[in-house]
C-alpha cells in the first residue's frame, strides 16, 4: 500500500523539486501581471534558469577566492574580512 503523505523536502526527489519551481515560477509571473502571458514558462525554462543561477553563483564564488587569495598575499587584512564577509553571504545562498 502506497503512502500519501506529503515527504519533508529534503526527502522529495529532483523531479517533484523542479516541478515545484515551476508552479512557483508560474504563480509568480501571475500575480506580476494579473493574468498568465499567452506563452507561460515551460518546466525545461525554469531548469534553465536555475542552472545558470548556479553557474553564476558559483562563478561569482570562484572570482572571490581570488580576490581574498590576493589580500592574503597582500597581507590585506581589512581588505580580507571584507571579502571574507562577501563570500560567506554568497555561500549561504548555495
Amino acid at each position: 500500500m502506497k503512502n500519501n503523505r506529503p515527504r519533508p523536502y529534503r526527502s522529495r526527489s529532483y523531479n517533484e523539486i523542479l516541478k515545484s519551481m515551476h508552479n512557483r515560477s508560474l504563480k509568480k509571473e501571475e500575480n506580476e501581471k494579473g493574468k498568465y502571458r499567452n506563452k507561460t514558462l515551460s518546466i525545461v525554462d525554469t531548469y534553465m534558469e536555475s542552472v545558470l543561477e548556479k553557474a553564476l553563483l558559483n562563478r561569482k564564488l570562484e572570482l572571490l577566492e581570488m580576490k581574498i587569495d590576493a589580500a592574503l598575499d597582500a597581507k590585506d587584512k581589512a581588505l580580507f574580512l571584507e571579502l571574507s564577509a562577501q563570500y560567506e553571504k554568497l555561500k549561504q545562498q548555495q
